[in-house]
């Protein structure tokens, strides 16, 4: 399986993130986003092993190939685990992009996104963490003409059933129910309400607290 990867500095956001690992699968172009707090080998190995694990545990699979741009700041603890895995690494020449342009298109196709998201929102660049991600949800679920008009996720989906992996999504078209406008008002229940806290108390205040709406956890999981 074979992916493009590429890394990106951002301000310093909410939760102290400052960079967003970006990972798109090459066939479908399926994007996945991935935050970090610093770009040290071990910070970023480890968001490597996460998602290596996420793939053998939903899809068994696993990578055979990447594709980069020539970071030196990955390191060794990066060229250890690509030579244990037995992962053909393939960095593009010193100071081109060209031929990592996958990665390059992605950030091309997350960060206006996840920017006209914020703005149509109103909300503050600092949440970049929850937008970067909510806008390669969206990616994932639009049609793409490098599929045939297909989403990236329809696309995967199909690829992954051809070749025997369990799929636990029962449809390969994106169902999209459960999306709503960008940055809408929500009103999720409070901690106490739902900790049967303050009994007394809540029979006079709110039960809920305005919240807004700012990534998606699943298909029914709303992040407010």
């Amino acid at each position: 399986w074979r992916i493009r990867f590429d890394i990106f500095e951002l301000e310093r956001a909410y939760n102290q993130m400052r960079y967003a690992l970006v990972i798109q699968d090459e066939f479908s172009g399926y994007i996945w986003v991935y935050t970090l707090p610093g770009k040290t080998q071990e910070e970023f190995v480890q968001a490597l092993k996460t998602f290596s694990r996420m793939l053998k545990a939903q899809y068994d699979l696993y990578i055979y190939r990447i594709r980069r741009d020539n970071d030196r700041s990955l390191g060794n603890q990066f060229d250890d685990w690509v030579r244990q895995k037995g992962i053909k690494d393939e960095p593009c020449p010193p100071h081109i992009k060209e031929p990592n342009g996958g990665s390059e298109r992605s950030e091309g196709v997350v960060r206006p996104r996840a920017l006209a998201m914020q703005l149509a929102a109103n909300l503050p660049s600092d949440l970049w963490p929850e937008t970067w991600p909510a806008a390669a949800y969206f990616h994932n679920r639009s049609p793409r003409e490098q599929n045939g008009w297909k989403t990236p996720r329809e696309t995967l989906l199909k690829w992954l059933r051809v070749n025997n992996k369990d799929v636990a999504d029962l449809m390969d078209q994106p169902n999209v129910t459960n999306v709503y406008t960008y940055g809408c008002r929500a009103y999720p229940i409070r901690k106490e309400v739902l900790e049967d806290q303050e009994k007394v108390a809540r029979k006079t205040k709110p039960r809920t607290h305005i919240g807004y709406l700012v990534g998606y956890g699943g298909s029914n999981i709303y992040r407010i």
